[in-house]
């Protein structure tokens, strides 16, 4: 019987947050763990080294769901940000959940041993809640976007955000003005959903042994 432990990972449905995480479905395989990647039909549609990965790697096994977006819809454009977010938030987030759900149903399949989510998909902690399975999260944001992560708790308990449109760049200062415009973007949409995200992985940190 096969013993080696399974984890499903789950990143974000963007470029740069996806090739993190493949990199680290690579890097357990190669220790022996047997890995399920939850990918978005779309982003999969890119992947044309699949072969290739099926060689080099047998035990990563892909599982493409929907995002909830047009086949041809302009995902790359940052401006389009909060739409992609919405729409994993309502159509990924429970077919992710019906996707668990049926790994343990499944007889043949190796149990799942743990989660590995994006931190952007906080959604996959309460599924991981409810069905027992530990979760790790994992941070795969640029400087720009992990300085302002880290800044929102601060700025909002001050009371200087939220803020009311293009007013937000006053708060980019520090910042190099060739990246004040994007970190800006990313603040927005960061706000959006900062509370209910950043809660979600705090109380998995507080939770893990030191």
């Amino acid at each position: 019987m096969d013993r080696r432990p399974h984890v499903l990972m789950l990143p974000f449905p963007a470029q740069g947050h996806l090739k993190p995480l493949l990199n680290l479905a690579k890097f357990l395989c190669d220790a022996g763990f047997h890995v399920t990647f939850v990918n978005s039909d779309h982003n999969h549609r890119f992947l044309t080294n699949l072969p290739a990965l099926s060689t080099r790697f047998p035990t990563l096994h892909f599982e493409p769901i929907s995002d909830g977006l047009p086949k041809d819809y302009p995902r790359e454009n940052i401006a389009n940000l909060p739409e992609l977010r919405s729409s994993v938030k309502k159509v990924m987030k429970p077919l992710f959940g019906d996707l668990l759900i049926n790994f343990s149903r499944r007889s043949h399949e190796l149990p799942i041993t743990c989660i590995i989510a994006d931190v952007a998909t906080s959604f996959a902690i309460d599924f991981a809640k409810e069905l027992g399975i530990p979760i790790f999260m994992f941070q795969v944001f640029g400087a720009a976007s992990l300085w302002s992560f880290f800044c929102l708790p601060k700025l909002v308990e001050e009371g200087q955000l939220p803020v009311e449109g293009s007013n937000t760049r006053k708060l980019l200062g520090v910042m190099p003005e060739g990246r004040r415009s994007d970190a800006g973007k990313v603040v927005e949409v960061m706000l959006e959903g900062h509370r209910s995200d950043a809660g979600k992985v705090a109380d998995v940190l507080e939770k893990m042994p030191e």
